[in-house]
């Protein structure tokens, strides 16, 4: 099919908020193609958003990403990274999410704005995703599940995020680490229905 070989790319598409110009409702990185015609556009996004990693330097630039592109094509986001977050963003961008509904991985930074303890943050993280994790009046399980194409970031000149046992300032969210924090949430979860012993 045409919209498959015109629109798959073997590299990540980068969302900048330099690339986004209002005016016009030009979508970034070249990807107002989708605007060339209506049929054009609902055919092709499919192939434009599945499977392929977008990478946001901040959760504004989601935000207006997924204003732009709509429910309609929110649908097909699998792979989400935002690089900056800032708590006044984050209930906007967990609230955009949900409309990702086959979304595979969510990678997002810690705020930078903030320091504090990691689970400090990872508190305040759940505080806003839980709109997005509990969506659809789903149960335990779906709510983990959701849980589980999360992963945590911190941003490399990042100095906000302390270490919970001696305040030392955390360099990088090591794969341990991250599943620390998910399981800090699911603790979360598990006290919303009731289920925490």
């Amino acid at each position: 099919m045409i919209y498959k070989h015109c629109l798959t790319r073997n590299y990540p598409i980068h969302v900048s908020r330099l690339d986004y110009d209002a005016a016009t409702r030009k979508i970034w990185g070249g990807l107002n193609v989708l605007l060339i015609n209506r049929q054009f556009g609902g055919e092709a996004r499919e192939f434009l958003y599945r499977d392929h990693q977008f990478i946001f330097d901040a959760m504004s630039d989601f935000c207006r990403f997924m204003r732009t592109i709509r429910r309609s094509g929110a649908k097909f986001l699998t792979h989400i990274t935002v690089r900056e977050s800032g708590f006044s963003m984050q209930a906007d961008c967990y609230t955009f999410l949900k409309a990702a509904t086959t979304l595979k991985t969510y990678k997002v930074t810690f705020c930078f704005k903030h320091k504090g303890s990691i689970s400090s943050h990872v508190d305040k993280h759940y505080a806003d995703m839980k709109i997005w994790l509990l969506h659809g009046g789903v149960g335990l399980e779906g709510a983990l599940e959701r849980l589980r194409k999360v992963t945590f970031d911190i941003g490399a000149s990042q100095q906000g995020v302390l270490d919970n046992r001696n305040g030392a300032v955390i360099k990088v969210i090591t794969p341990e680490l991250n599943r620390l924090c998910l399981q800090w949430i699911g603790r979360h979860l598990l006290m919303h229905f009731g289920e925490f012993k």
